[in-house]
């Protein structure tokens, strides 16, 4: 769901993920290494790896809980931005699969395909939940249909039975 180029400069090496959980996160830094040619700083913001930090929980509604407190806190996650530790990255990706839009809590799935009527919607919602009307400056919204554990499937065995061409 990016309409965009993703450049980055030398200067351009410590990146925030907050994401459903540490697989979205791996496969995030993998990413933003492979676009960027270097070695960049790749921090998980969210879910908390410390377990005494573990307050705001996994999976989508983690993110959702993340975002919402940038928002009481901060007035929003642009305003969250501003302050430290945040202000120091060059990037924040937030990340949530398409495939929770169809959570009975988010109820914004869209027949598929196109997958983008569903990913436009979702990406709505999480606007509501960091309190901006659109999307932060150094803030980068993936949100893959369905999941991104697919996406890399795919990449990695096109031709097995499984990667079918309706997938």
């Amino acid at each position: 769901g990016y309409s965009g180029e993703f450049q980055m400069s030398e200067a351009t090496q410590l990146f925030g993920v907050v994401a459903e959980g540490k697989t979205d996160y791996y496969i995030l830094k993998s990413l933003v290494a492979a676009l960027s040619g270097q070695d960049p700083v790749v921090s998980m913001i969210q879910p908390e790896s410390s377990r005494t930090f573990q307050e705001l929980g996994e999976g989508w509604k983690g993110v959702r809980n993340w975002c919402v407190q940038c928002m009481e806190v901060y007035g929003g996650l642009n305003g969250r931005m501003r302050h430290v530790p945040l202000n120091s990255f060059a990037a924040i990706i937030i990340h949530v699969d398409a495939d929770i839009a169809s959570d009975a809590e988010i109820n914004c799935e869209k027949p598929c395909p196109p997958a983008s009527d569903t990913v436009d919607a979702l990406r709505k919602i999480v606007l509501d939940w960091i309190g901006d009307r659109s999307i932060p400056e150094r803030v980068v919204l993936c949100i893959p249909s369905k999941c991104i554990e697919v996406w890399v499937f795919v990449a990695l065995y096109p031709s097995d039975r499984y990667a079918a061409p309706e997938l």
